[in-house]
């Protein structure tokens, strides 16, 4: 009989082994969810880098038809912002002004889904592309 309850007392396990196991877990958890959010912004990096080659195809478009970019006037690279992106070049390019379509939609930021994170400057034979990329900073695309 004094055999069979101290067999029954060590079938479980110890606090400290408990809260041991509980506490790699927690570890194991955490850095997965580092790893996972790491790889998202890279994702979104990604997907603004394409969306920046992808307009920079379409302006090369435009300028064998027109000879020319999209015009927003002013001093390269000073005159760069968001609001020519908005109102010149995306316009030109989905065919607003009348003139063919080369980018039906315009890309959108993969986190704010809007399009302040871009930014556009021409003065018809070279234009400048700044966007910005997450955990790293501004990135300038300026073309002759």
């Amino acid at each position: 009989m004094q055999a069979t309850k101290t067999r029954q007392k060590n079938l479980g396990f110890t606090l400290i082994e408990l809260l041991v196991v509980i506490s790699i877990i927690g570890i194991l958890s955490s850095l997965a969810t580092i790893s996972v959010n790491v790889a998202r912004f890279k994702a979104r990096n990604a997907v603004r880098q394409s969306n920046v080659s992808q307009v920079r195809l379409a302006l090369y478009l435009y300028y064998d038809d027109n000879l020319q970019y999209p015009v927003t006037g002013g001093l390269l690279p000073e005159e760069v912002t968001a609001a020519n992106w908005n109102n010149v070049l995306i316009p030109a390019l989905r065919g607003d002004l009348g003139g063919k379509v080369y980018m039906a939609s315009p890309p959108l930021d993969p986190l704010n889904r809007d399009l302040t994170v871009y930014e556009y400057a021409s003065n018809g034979q070279e234009f400048v592309i700044h966007y910005y990329l997450e955990r790293v900073g501004p990135y300038e695309l300026h073309e002759y």
